[in-house]
């Protein structure tokens, strides 16, 4: 039942003999993050999936129940149309990113508990794919560093030298999405860069993240967006930049980038493509075609009685994490 409830059944005739144990689950469909909190605390659900950075807090004050919190197989960035004015120049992308405070926005958006703040691709890879601060060049790490005057200069030097206007896009059911696009309107408009909000629904959003044709840039968003991009394999970092793709979400055409993509697919040596993603990674943050941000954590929340579940690391429930779930009453 579409934005209600999805019932799962038993299947008797599953291949492992005893299994699964539950005869069934339904997963209720919740839009109000106080409605969800309210029924975990009533016990009228036995277990909960949260992504959203608002009830963090009160999900970490719920001490009688059992909460996991755990990195996902995603991240949080900030896109550019990259083809369009203002977002096109390189010293103004960098500018917007040395203007902003990455731990603050951990802390006002994740209670401090957001990973991956500074790498293109998920910390959940490991660090031999993923990057921390001190992995980038100096000259390449100074865009990611916290520096109101060096931004300021960055902007100088780029054709809007007083700033200029445009738009933060974000869909408030994206995890963080509000608070994150929030804190940054507030840090780049300490240097003359004004993002005006625009809040936009689920369907506006999955076309820009997805829909579109890549080879018409600007039917895109026209400003800077904040959302989740997915990552299940690490050749993801192929479809979300290159200008073949309809998923490069910042528009991005860069001839260098497109062959060093096309590069680390062909590698078969592990360790030569872990050097080639991390220079691939260091050359999207040296462009700053897309900004790296915190991005919180998933959690999960489950009656003492819910015995046997486990967290599924990309966040949804399917079958299987249901598989070996028993209740305890």
């Amino acid at each position: 039942n579409p934005g209600v409830v999805i019932e799962m059944e038993r299947n008797p005739d599953f291949f492992l003999k005893g299994l699964p144990y539950l005869d069934g689950v339904s997963i209720l469909v919740v839009g109000e993050e106080s409605t969800y909190i309210a029924a975990m605390r009533a016990r009228r659900l036995d277990s909960g999936l949260n992504r959203f950075a608002d009830s963090i807090a009160d999900l970490l004050r719920m001490k009688d129940l059992p909460l996991q919190i755990c990195p996902a197989a995603s991240k949080i960035v900030a896109q550019m149309n990259t083809q369009l004015p203002g977002w096109n120049d390189v010293n103004v992308r960098r500018a917007v990113s040395m203007a902003i405070d990455r731990e603050t926005l951990n802390r006002v958006a994740y209670q401090g508990l957001g990973t991956g703040t500074y790498s293109v691709s998920t910390d959940v890879f490991g660090k031999e794919w993923s990057m921390a601060l001190e992995d980038y060049p100096p000259e390449i790490r100074r865009y990611l560093t916290y520096d109101p005057k060096a931004a300021k200069e960055a902007l100088a030097k780029s054709a809007y030298p007083t700033g200029f206007t445009s738009k933060i896009i974000y869909w408030p059911q994206q995890a963080g999405s509000r608070q994150v696009s929030e804190a940054i309107t507030s840090m780049v408009d300490d240097i003359g860069v004004v993002l005006k909000m625009e809040e936009v629904t689920r369907e506006v959003y999955s076309g820009i993240y997805g829909e579109f044709p890549y080879d018409k840039p600007t039917g895109r968003h026209t400003g800077m967006i904040v959302g989740i991009i997915a990552w299940a394999t690490v050749d993801q970092i192929h479809e979300y930049h290159h200008s073949t793709n309809n998923r490069n979400r910042s528009a991005i055409r860069d001839p260098k980038l497109d062959a060093m993509l096309d590069e680390q697919r062909r590698t078969i040596d592990v360790a030569k493509r872990q050097k080639l993603v991390k220079d691939i990674q260091s050359y999207i943050v040296d462009q700053m075609y897309v900004l790296p941000l915190p991005t919180g954590p998933f959690a999960e929340v489950h009656q003492p009685y819910v015995k046997g579940i486990y967290y599924r690391t990309y966040g949804w429930y399917d079958g299987e994490p249901m598989r070996d779930v028993w209740l305890d009453k």
